[in-house]
């Protein structure tokens, strides 16, 4: 109560008009403490890109309105539930997606994968990508390349899959560093359906 004191003095001091709702509003965050991964997985079935994948048995999996799907830690769920019932956001979080892609046949595979993590200019001008590394990734008929941001706070696979025409790319992103072995993982436990 004596923080939503001071918090409504202070938009009366400063001239600021705060309303009762923005007052209100919880602060959404992880609770901190971090439910680790389980070491058992169940199947994510994606029938429409013909794809399975083994995720951990106590992750979340989230289908966004632009059609990808997010795979959440428990913890990063809780906090995306509270800001969809009206909360708000406190920082990043760690989130696992996969989505088809349209691909660009002007390019090869490669330089499409090398653009996935943004571009930035150089100076004359030019668009460049941001990418830090890129590797050759195959595991039975998903081939394709790993690709590391400058940052360290993303990662990111893009390749194709039998009888699709578009791409498929997985991705890691957070706050915070972000290894490639996280969607190695993930890829190594994704398979093909019939």
């Amino acid at each position: 109560m004596k923080i939503l004191s001071i918090i409504a003095l202070s938009g009366i001091l400063f001239g600021g008009f705060m309303s009762p709702r923005a007052i209100a509003q919880p602060v959404c965050s992880v609770d901190g403490d971090f439910e680790p991964r389980s070491s058992t997985t169940r199947t994510l079935t994606l029938r429409e890109w013909g794809i399975a994948v083994k995720i951990p048995e106590n992750y979340r999996s989230m289908k966004l309105q632009n059609g990808s799907v997010m795979i959440l830690h428990p913890d990063d769920f809780q906090m995306i539930q509270c800001i969809a019932q009206g909360g708000r956001g406190g920082h990043g979080f760690y989130s696992e997606t996969i989505q088809l892609v349209p691909d660009d046949l002007t390019i090869d595979l490669q330089e499409q994968a090398r653009w996935t993590m943004g571009f930035g200019t150089n100076a004359q001008g030019d668009r460049v990508p941001v990418s830090e590394r890129i590797i050759p990734y195959q595991k039975g008929n998903i081939s394709g390349y790993v690709v590391t941001s400058q940052s360290g706070y993303a990662v990111s696979f893009l390749g194709t899959i039998p009888n699709n025409s578009q791409l498929l790319q997985v991705s890691a992103a957070c706050d915070c560093e972000v290894g490639i072995e996280s969607v190695i993982d993930l890829l190594e436990g994704m398979t093909v359906l019939n």
